[in-house]
């Protein structure tokens, strides 16, 4: 017969031991159910076994294996997705020395069916993933007695950019590289698209009619209901838990309205307030405080409500002087997040002082102010500044004939560093609009022979993109969460 018998044990100092135990085999003929045989003994028949085990339960709590350490598990995981990856952090636990992360994709991750990533260091970016796919994620701590139990589960689905243009076409990337081109709105034009924090909302029209879809992952798009629009919404932007779209109200657009949705963009009504302008809104944005609309006049003035409903003249609408009195251009109205820095770009002709312009104002439009470099360098020509979007600390504005300018002071004076065009840029190339997805911005518009484009770029410098022609026609504007 078989037995396992201690032979002996040696401490080896605080954290361990070393101990030996052999396979005896034992031959008898009586039952001995308190015996202990010592591997030497052959009174009772003992042999040396040839195979060292480790069994020994006061070893164990000071093993270097995981159920036997007392490692205390991270606290405070917290998670946010990002395109094709998940950020996530933790509060730093006393004398570990290291952390490893497993992950799955299904929710009964553990550290045995895990995916194991080693030595990970808050915060830490999970890459490489897919969009739309949900990612579950256990944590432990290494010490000098070894590692502890996890931490509790989390969880979190990259989201995908998306990207809307011409013939009802919607853009989304999967793996954070490739775009793929979806149709969802037949032959109308998308012309803006922006995030709640709960679905993404797509709007447009044909000049005749407008259309608004919504979608919580970018790829499977509902139409919006609850309202009837011969006109085109233009622009949409998000603020006191409503989503307001600027457009106009009759066949093209004679006079300016907003449409409102209460539940993120499943269904829409017509604004029936006030609304001052009798040019079609072009652009919407919040600024924390009021929703400032602009339109499309020559030279385009701004109006602004609280309730996204009532629209009232802003206290300083003549956003390029008195000198401009003939026509002009709104390329965009721009929030910088968290802050209440609204900006204005565009540009006109007919004007005596610079024809690319930018302003921006900290109180809701009761006083702009004219930034001390221009933007585009201030060119004598109506290269117009089509979109802007900040990340990180930079604030990166691209516009027509491949132009971008960027700035770093985005918060205080607001001085601009660039007058030049995008490297590797298509001679005729017009970019219609930006975003920042966290790590990098991107950039979508249509080249000089009518193919959509979509460029990316970790700094926003000029010379840092890559661009991407895509299927179908103009790309006219980009969103991320």
């Amino acid at each position: 017969k078989m037995k396992i018998i201690l032979f002996a044990t040696k401490d080896f100092g605080q954290f361990y031991k070393v101990f030996y135990a052999f396979i005896i085999i034992v031959n008898y003929s009586y039952s001995c159910a308190q015996c202990i045989i010592s591997p030497f003994d052959t009174a009772q028949g003992g042999l040396l076994g040839d195979l060292i085990i480790s069994s020994y339960s006061n070893v164990l709590s000071n093993s270097t294996t995981q159920s036997g350490s007392t490692a205390t598990p991270p606290s405070g995981l917290s998670i946010s997705n990002g395109n094709a990856m998940n950020v996530l952090s933790w509060n730093p636990v006393s004398d570990t020395t290291a952390y490893n992360l497993y992950w799955s994709n299904t929710s009964s991750v553990s550290v045995s069916t895990g995916t194991r990533i080693l030595n990970v260091t808050s915060p830490y970016s999970h890459t490489g993933l897919l969009n739309g796919t949900t990612y579950y994620y256990i944590l432990t701590s290494v010490d000098s007695r070894g590692e502890g139990s996890a931490s509790e589960l989390i969880s979190a689905t990259p989201l995908s950019p998306v990207a809307v243009g011409s013939a009802g076409t919607v853009y989304y990337t999967l793996d954070g590289l490739t775009w793929t081109a979806k149709t969802i709105a037949g032959t109308n034009v998308l012309y803006k698209v922006i995030h709640d924090g709960t679905n993404y909302i797509a709007v447009g029209g044909t000049g005749t009619a407008c259309v608004a879809y919504y979608s919580y992952d970018g790829i499977s798009w509902t139409q919006s209901t609850g309202f009837t629009c011969n006109s085109q919404m233009n622009d949409i932007t998000f603020g006191k838990g409503i989503l307001v779209a600027a457009g106009g109200t009759t066949i093209l657009s004679p006079t300016a309205t907003t449409y409102i949705s209460t539940n993120h963009g499943i269904t829409f009504t017509v604004n029936s307030g006030m609304n001052a302008s009798g040019a079609a809104y072009t652009r919407i944005a919040f600024d924390g405080t009021y929703f400032i609309a602009g339109n499309g006049a020559n030279p385009p003035s701004v109006y602004r409500s609280l309730t996204g409903t009532a629209f009232t003249t802003a206290p300083v609408s003549a956003l390029f002087g008195s000198a401009c009195t003939s026509s002009g251009y709104m390329g965009d109205l721009y929030n910088i997040p968290g802050t209440a820095r609204l900006i204005f770009i565009g540009a006109a002709s007919g004007c005596s002082n610079a024809t690319v312009t930018s302003h921006f104002t900290d109180n809701s439009g009761n006083n702009w102010t004219n930034n001390s470099s221009s933007i585009f360098g201030g060119n004598t020509t109506p290269i117009s500044p089509n979109g802007i979007a900040f990340g990180g600390t930079r604030l990166v504005a691209v516009g027509q004939s491949c132009k971008t300018d960027y700035s770093d002071n985005s918060l205080s004076s607001l001085s601009w560093n660039y007058n030049g065009t995008m490297s590797g840029c298509t001679t005729g190339t017009i970019w219609n609009g930006i975003t920042f997805d966290k790590s990098k911005f991107i950039a979508v518009g249509v080249n000089g022979s009518g193919v959509g484009t979509i460029a990316t770029s970790a700094t926003g410098l000029p010379t840092s993109w890559n661009i991407l022609n895509v299927s179908g026609g103009s790309i006219n504007g980009v969103s991320w969460k």
